[in-house]
């Protein structure tokens, strides 16, 4: 039999393979290590095999009582941006402190002069 594929998982696929590319591209750059390279390019590598076999994905399916894979990406999607809003939430308050400690500690070294006369 053959397997016709639809127009999500080839958008699928071109996607997972720009996020390779990007992810390339930032480890060239030095903005990524070794490991966090090698993480990435697997989850990418998982999810085009997901998009192409999405069948690997029913005994999950089963056993969590959702009906359709795009059901169980989104809840996991949500459930990882969330995830990461509230870690960039924590770290922008812990800039903002770190900025403000560093102004308070610099406006009493260095007091600013009246300029009264």
């Amino acid at each position: 039999m053959v397997e016709t594929f639809l127009g999500v998982q080839v958008i699928s696929v071109f996607f997972a393979l720009f996020m390779m590319y990007l992810v390339r591209l930032h480890y060239k750059r030095g903005n990524l290590g070794r490991r966090e390279f090698f993480t990435w390019n697997g989850v990418w590598v998982v999810f085009i095999v997901f998009t192409f076999m999405p069948h690997l994905l029913s005994p999950i399916l089963t056993r969590l009582s959702i009906v359709r894979a795009l059901d169980l990406l989104m809840i996991v999607a949500f459930m990882i941006l969330t995830y990461i809003i509230f870690m960039d939430h924590i770290a922008i308050r812990d800039l903002y402190r770190k900025i403000n400690q560093m102004v308070s500690d610099k406006s009493q070294k260095y007091p600013q002069k009246s300029s009264k006369k």
